[in-house]
């Protein structure tokens, strides 16, 4: 039996199922009923038999210490309060546990219009780095983000230590879905991405990296 990882804002559930190809057992959530529609699609297609549920991630329906593994992939992250959301991931975490999720990194914020949009960086300071939490983008999607020393303060609050944060240049090749060729460039200069590792406080027999 593989381990027990649970997909915050799985939306179309492609990560959810590379998840149990690799031999997890994950639960998927979304708070978008359009989504996990499309995304039991996707796990049918894999032949999959795979729980989805529709739940937002800032109020998990799960029982304390129920999963080894919270993982987040461009998802819940980028759009629930992190005060809620990490607090939860917390919560249903087991000792030992692993948190890790993809997220914009802070200086693409910094780095982008407030008019424009929060994934249209520009090459200069655009707004105060202490007053990072939550914009509202023009289409109405919220969206939320701290500074890397909020976000270490906020892990280490719910026992959670930070292992590692991965911060990559952007790749040649095919463009993912939520870069253009000027946002490829950027973020071939500076992180646009930031991937954190983080670890619950404790020990587990058989529980390892």
């Amino acid at each position: 039996m593989g381990k027990a990882v649970l997909d915050i804002g799985c939306g179309t559930a492609h990560w959810t199922v590379a998840l149990a190809r690799h031999g997890a057992d994950p639960v998927g959530i979304d708070r978008s009923p359009r989504q996990l529609e499309q995304a039991r699609r996707v796990v049918r297609a894999a032949g999959l038999e795979l729980p989805l549920v529709l739940a937002d991630a800032e109020q998990l329906p799960f029982m304390d210490v129920s999963f080894d593994a919270v993982a987040s992939d461009w998802g819940a992250m980028s759009f629930t309060d992190p005060y809620r959301s990490v607090r939860e991931a917390a919560r249903v975490l087991r000792p030992g546990g692993l948190f890790t999720f993809s997220i914009s990194s802070p200086l693409g914020w910094l780095c982008s219009p407030q008019v424009a949009g929060i994934y249209t960086p520009d090459t200069t300071l655009q707004r105060s780095y202490f007053d990072l939490r939550r914009w509202e983008a023009p289409n109405g999607i919220v969206h939320f983000q701290l500074p890397y020393g909020a976000w270490i303060r906020l892990f280490r609050n719910h026992s959670m230590v930070v292992e590692d944060l991965v911060e990559l240049p952007a790749a040649d090749g095919p463009i993912p879905r939520y870069l253009d060729e000027q946002r490829r460039w950027w973020a071939k200069q500076w992180p646009f991405e930031c991937i954190w590792k983080v670890r619950k406080q404790g020990h587990v027999e058989g529980l390892h990296p």
